[in-house]
């Protein structure tokens, strides 16, 4: 993950990101020490995704990651397939945005929240209005390229009680996929209302109503949340290990705007903690992965996440799905990085198994009673 910007145009409620005001500007040049060290330690394999992401990309011009992009392709070892990612909120895009994404097949992901009178509630510019509108401009400019696109939405509390809205939104869009993120203590952002009393049962409502809509759509939308449940029960009869990736070093690096270095949960990027160095773990110039292993914090992060992912394996009943948790939500919720329960893991990772679990019991029984009449 690249932070090429601190900076958004936008000012969510429930944004975690705490230098957002910040006009940034990712450095280029930083590209060739890090992938210098990246292949001096032989961690470049055969595919190797780039997210521009962590601030609003799009803040800055096309030409910036066209010089990126042409710094990281020179930089690619041959046999190496490098693909690109943007996550936007669509409202800054630019023809020549446009023309980039389609010259270097970049996959774009749109961040909305829904219909407007969802969206508007949190998704606001920085004098109080909606951003809606923008946004769905931004929109209609990908669909006049026919470039695909994904989107992600927030869901706070008060969205649960609208799944149909929401999916017929969706599909309007002709996005291929939608994933539904939770509004999340994070960070800057220290409270949640999907914390709140009730709201297991609500969110498990909105899927089982969203499950039901894709079951009766003669071309329904691709749902992130159902499709990674698959993938992990596709890898439980498989005799795959259990993993959540964010738990695992340097499967994810994600880099700031000043060229710091992070690994593990990329909302670790500007935070600040004592214990552990702000999470930093070097600087692109001068990196040595091979002695990361023996250097603070590092040392540290990787020791105490692999407690928490031990303490998971030993006390939860869902570790077989989950992997042991994110970090970033057991340092947020519970500040410590070698707990166990979060409202985080609560919600998106046992409330969807057990709502899964239940729909598809239901669907077996309805079965056998039509059989037996």
């Amino acid at each position: 993950m690249v932070q090429s910007t601190r900076f958004c145009n936008i000012d969510c409620s429930y944004c975690y990101l705490p230098f957002r005001t910040q006009k940034s500007r990712f450095d280029t040049t930083f590209f060739a020490p890090l992938f210098e060290a990246l292949q001096r330690a032989g961690l470049l394999d055969r595919q190797l995704t780039v997210l521009w992401h962590a601030g609003e990309p799009l803040a800055l011009p096309a030409e910036f990651y066209q010089e990126a992009f042409e710094e990281l392709a020179r930089l690619c070892p041959d046999g190496l397939d490098l693909m690109h990612h943007v996550q936007t909120n669509a409202m800054l895009l630019s023809d020549a945005h446009l023309d980039l994404f389609q010259e270097w097949n970049v996959q774009i992901g749109v961040s909305i929240d829904g219909p407007d009178w969802i969206h508007d509630k949190n998704r606001l510019t920085r004098s109080g209005k909606g951003s809606h509108a923008a946004a769905m401009k931004g929109i209609a400019k990908l669909r006049a390229r026919n470039i695909p696109f994904t989107c992600i939405a927030v869901l706070t509390a008060d969205a649960l009680s609208y799944p149909d809205e929401i999916y017929d939104f969706f599909k309007s869009l002709r996005c291929y996929n939608v994933g539904f993120n939770i509004d999340e203590e994070e960070a800057i952002n220290d409270t949640s209302s999907m914390a709140a009393d009730g709201v297991q049962q609500a969110y498990a409502a909105f899927l089982k109503q969203i499950h039901n809509r894709i079951r009766n759509d003669p071309h329904p939308l691709g749902v992130r949340e159902f499709e990674n449940v698959s993938q992990s029960l596709g890898g439980w009869f498989a005799r795959e290990a259990p993993n959540c990736t964010e738990s695992n070093p340097l499967s994810i690096l994600s880099i700031d705007a000043e060229g710091y270095l992070y690994t593990f949960s990329p909302e670790f990027v500007d935070v600040a903690s004592e214990r552990y160095a702000d999470f930093k773990i070097g600087h692109a110039r001068d990196i040595v992965f091979e002695k990361l292993y023996e250097t603070e914090p590092f040392a540290s992060l990787n020791r105490d996440i692999k407690e928490g992912v031990f303490n998971c394996r030993q006390s939860c009943s869902y570790f077989d799905v989950c992997g042991g948790g994110v970090p970033s939500n057991k340092f947020f919720e519970l500040g410590e990085l070698a707990g166990t329960e979060t409202n985080f893991c609560r919600l998106t990772r046992k409330t969807l198994v057990d709502t899964v679990h239940d729909i598809m019991a239901e669907a077996h029984q309805a079965r056998r009673d039509a059989l037996q009449r």
